[in-house]
């Protein structure tokens, strides 16, 4: 989507104008979802920022992006581990922005727990869960090469992107993760395990 990086309250405004409504604005360092929010108007926004409850930005950047309405309430996160895909995870985002896959951050009071191997949302969605037959789907033909390229020329090797489909099947990644999460619920469910899977990618660079 689109995104501006604003380092003052006044950029935050000017990128809004140049944006249009409805945005999100989020921290450019973050996590948990911390300080991503939504906004529909003006007032709505400058209510925010000049309020108390503005969070900064750790390293003092807020991003200002385009809202995009997914054609459903989840969004994809694809998870990368010595440059190649492992798998992607269907995020149930009917709860809202708070997306962090790591069982730490996921449980609240609000999340039930159906079995030891499945978290469920109140609304009664699975809240984390692969998709068997991504990586030969035709969105993982289009998106996962790029994703690579990117992940090369960067010096990125392990990392998750996320990404959203909007009502026009167009698909938007709007988040790169270099400091990415497990949901252990969903793994029990299949023969792949992130922490295993790094473990064995620095056990190979130790070698080397």
């Amino acid at each position: 989507p689109r995104t501006i990086a604003a380092t003052n309250f006044s950029s935050i405004l000017e990128a809004s104008k140049l944006l249009g409504y409805p945005l999100i604005i989020k921290h450019n360092r973050a996590g948990k979802g911390m300080g991503v929010k939504l906004f529909h108007n003006e007032l709505e926004l400058k209510n925010y920022v000049f309020g108390e409850k503005f969070e900064p930005s750790i390293d003092g950047i807020t991003l200002v992006q385009d809202y995009i309405k997914g054609k459903d309430e989840t969004i994809t996160r694809v998870e990368f581990v010595d440059q190649q895909l492992l798998y992607a995870l269907r995020v149930d985002t009917s709860d809202g922005f708070k997306l962090c896959p790591d069982d730490s951050c996921e449980v609240t009071e609000s999340d039930i727990m159906l079995d030891k191997n499945t978290l469920i949302s109140p609304k009664g969605k699975t809240k984390f869960e692969i998709i068997d037959g991504f990586a030969s789907s035709p969105v993982a033909r289009r998106i996962v090469p790029p994703m690579k390229r990117l992940m090369k020329t960067v010096g990125i090797h392990v990392a998750s992107f996320e990404f959203i489909i909007d009502r026009n099947n167009d698909v938007f990644v709007y988040d790169i993760n270099v400091n990415t999460n497990y949901n252990n619920h969903a793994e029990r469910k299949s023969d792949v395990s992130g922490v295993d899977s790094v473990a064995k990618f620095m056990a190979r660079l130790a070698r080397q």
